[in-house]
């Protein structure tokens, strides 16, 4: 945090997890300190919460990104992420597999649909970008959004919106 008369007060709390061993605090420390460094380039909580949630897909003995834990099949690992920001506009992914950091593809939709981007599009993009498999319509973005995209756009989609 800069030493500006511009500065206010902010916590940042990040958690490994229900029942998560307390030898892993040393990773939720980590996380911490990176939104802490992002602040500080950024000034923009939203980044500095993605930040932290890298950190944490990174670490492989959370569930999440890397350490994340397969499905009942015992081989599948699907995995979900959301981001919000104060205005309510969101972008989030759900049951998204072969993503070592699915917050950034949250992140990378939410951009996207901001910028008027046809959600159809956003999805094709994202799935070259990422290398990864994204179910048709899984994604939820903001209501605004919901009403801009049909399902003719995605015949087969089920739009979330919030």
């Amino acid at each position: 945090m800069s030493n500006t008369s511009n500065t206010q007060d902010y916590a940042i709390v990040v958690h490994g997890g229900a029942g998560s061993p307390r030898d892993h605090d040393d990773g939720c420390r980590h996380a911490a300190r990176r939104a802490v460094e992002e602040l500080g380039i950024s000034a923009d909580a939203l980044e500095a919460a993605i930040a932290a949630v890298v950190a944490m897909e990174d670490d492989g003995r959370f569930n999440a990104g890397s350490g994340a834990v397969s499905c009942l099949d015992g081989a599948t690992v699907e995995m979900d992420a959301a981001i919000m920001d104060t205005r309510g506009r969101l972008g989030a992914v759900a049951c998204v597999q072969g993503v070592k950091n699915p917050v950034l593809l949250a992140r990378t939709v939410y951009g996207w649909i901001d910028d008027g981007m046809p959600l159809a599009q956003a999805l094709e993009r994202g799935v070259d970008l990422f290398d990864a498999r994204v179910p048709v319509g899984l994604i939820a973005v903001s209501r605004t959004d919901a009403h801009a995209h049909s399902n003719q756009d995605m015949p087969n989609a089920r739009i979330v919106a919030s």
